[in-house]
């Protein structure tokens, strides 16, 4: 008798921050904003909802939001528990399923094999938990003042970055 195959359930994290196009790439300001950008309009802010991609080896362009890990030989697992699995383990299921979305908002399905564990993971920012098509994919990250606590998948994938930096070319 075959078992329930569970729903999928992508990774939403929820952040409030505004995010800025910057010389030193596409940015999440979280918190109080410098100064220094107080000339500079951002192009999305309030409540957000990050979503994490890995990228394909072939094309690299491409990615996949996890939303499901199924094995080889049937173990299924969903949401961040399937997330830290593939990070952990990915080299141990090459045969394994990962049903997700593309970044455009289309349904995935791809081989565990076929990702780029050697390349970034890939940060997208939604409107809200409902939304399937991102409106901004980040680089870099600021923390001003009164800041809340980041999620924990945030702060390890996305780099933290100096305004100083953010500003230079």
């Amino acid at each position: 008798m075959p078992s329930r195959i569970p729903t999928p359930e992508l990774i939403g994290e929820a952040v409030d921050g505004a995010v800025y196009n910057l010389p030193g790439g596409r940015t999440l300001v979280v918190g109080t904003a410098p100064s220094a950008l107080s000339d500079q309009q951002p192009t999305m802010c309030g409540a957000l909802v990050v979503r994490y991609a890995l990228p394909f080896l072939q094309p690299p362009t491409d990615a996949v939001i996890p939303g499901l890990f199924a094995a080889e030989k049937g173990g299924m697992l969903v949401g961040r528990e399937a997330w830290d699995y593939i990070q952990e383990h990915f080299q141990m299921h090459p045969r394994a399923d990962i049903i997700g979305l593309h970044p455009n908002g289309t349904p995935a399905q791809v081989f565990l094999r076929e990702l780029d564990f050697g390349a970034p993971v890939r940060v997208l920012l939604y409107d809200g938990p409902t939304a399937a098509v991102p409106r901004a994919e980040v680089q870099a990250l600021y923390v001003g003042n009164n800041a809340p606590p980041l999620p924990d998948l945030l702060s390890k994938y996305l780099p933290l970055r100096s305004l100083e930096s953010l500003l230079r070319p």
